[in-house]
């Protein structure tokens, strides 16, 4: 499956729909050039459905808020078991980021323990096959960082439910580039190696 992330357009949000993407990413980190406003989530979800809204807050309570908004949320930080617990009781679907370290291979457990989908992702900057090691069976998880079409291919036999792609989808921050995101589908759903 894969997961495009970074939306800025509820247009582009329909088209990635479209073309076959399976999970659609929305960013509400400021400071990231991909930041949508939680006041634009309801003009996303109206044109494209549930999606994934992308946060670091603080507050648990303004997660579940824009969570309920969006049908889903991703949570962008590393979070307590309590915290966990919450999100894990309400109901959302929740995507919980997961250092790809000996530190993120503990944390795992606990994600799981809750319920939440762990979403395992670089500490470097750009994911390596390698790293997922640590893991064993990801087969409930995502994978993401630095991954495009130029690398995908490396990607396949991890056993990862899903990929999460942003920067690998664009020509520019928040831009998506149709061609890549059609070459990642058919990479994913063909089998096919870049």
């Amino acid at each position: 499956m894969l997961k495009v992330c970074g939306h800025v357009r509820a247009e582009d949000a329909v088209e990635s729909r479209r073309l076959g993407v399976d999970m659609i990413g929305v960013v509400g980190v400021r400071g990231s050039p991909r930041y949508v406003p939680p006041g634009e989530l309801p003009r996303f979800r109206a044109a494209a459905g549930e999606f994934f809204y992308v946060v670091d807050y603080d507050s648990v309570d303004s997660i579940l808020e824009v969570g309920r908004i969006s049908g889903a949320v991703q949570v962008h930080r590393l979070m307590s078991e309590h915290e966990m617990r919450r999100l894990g009781g309400s109901g959302l679907r929740v995507l919980a980021l997961v250092p790809a370290s000996d530190e993120g291979a503990e944390y795992i457990r606990l994600v799981r323990r809750h319920g939440l989908t762990p979403l395992i992702h670089s500490v470097r900057g750009g994911l390596d096959p390698g790293d997922l090691a640590r893991f064993g069976d990801i087969s409930d998880s995502g994978i993401s960082g630095g991954i495009g079409p130029d690398n995908l291919g490396s990607f396949l036999g991890t056993g990862a439910l899903f990929v999460d792609v942003a920067r690998g989808s664009e020509s520019a921050p928040g831009v998506k580039d149709w061609g890549k995101v059609r070459a990642l589908l058919g990479i994913l759903k063909g089998g096919i190696t870049a």
